[in-house]
This record gives C-alpha cells, structure tokens and sequence, in this order.
C-alpha cells in the first residue's frame, strides 16, 4: 500500500517535468497498487477471523456442553461474533 501511494506521489511530481504519458502511467499504476491492498485490508478485516474471535467462541462452546449436560432440556450456547454494539460517552448503549 505504501508503494501504491508513493508511486502516485512521485507520478504526480513528474506530471509537470515530462510528456504526459509516463506521469499518467506511474499514477496509474501506484493507484492500482493502493486501491488493490485497501480492498486485500477490508477483506481481511471483515471477513478473516481473528485468533482472539475463535478462541472466544470455542470457549463459549466449551462451556455450553458442560452446562448442557446438568439441564434436564438440552440446550446450547452461540457467541454472537457478528453484533455490532456501539458504546456512548456515558457508559450506555
């Protein structure tokens, strides 16, 4: 990603220096480049859980089969990982 911006900020500086078709291809490329490793970040951010997510879950659902087996109705728990919640200044949600 960071090549990707300095290959636009260096085609940007050539812009007024030399003919119009390498600026324009050194510009192109390095926006190329970042634009490819913002969608590589969101996707890895979005969808790719994380160590800490899964340990969380498998926790949830260790203790989900311990408890289960003392209730007279089985039942499980979920670790709803995909729930949003925002906090406000004061403490409330």
């Amino acid at each position: 990603m960071l090549i990707g911006a300095i290959l636009v900020i260096v085609g940007a500086s050539v812009s007024g220096k030399s003919n119009t078709s390498l600026w324009t291809t050194i510009v192109s490329i390095g926006l190329g480049i970042f634009f490819v490793f913002v969608f590589i970040f969101i996707f890895v951010q979005c969808f790719v859980p994380t160590s800490q997510t899964r340990r969380a879950a498998n926790a949830v659902y260790a203790e989900s089969l311990k408890y289960s087996t003392r209730l007279p109705i089985p039942t499980s728990w979920r670790l709803m990982i995909n729930e949003h919640v925002t906090y406000y200044w004061n403490g409330g949600r």
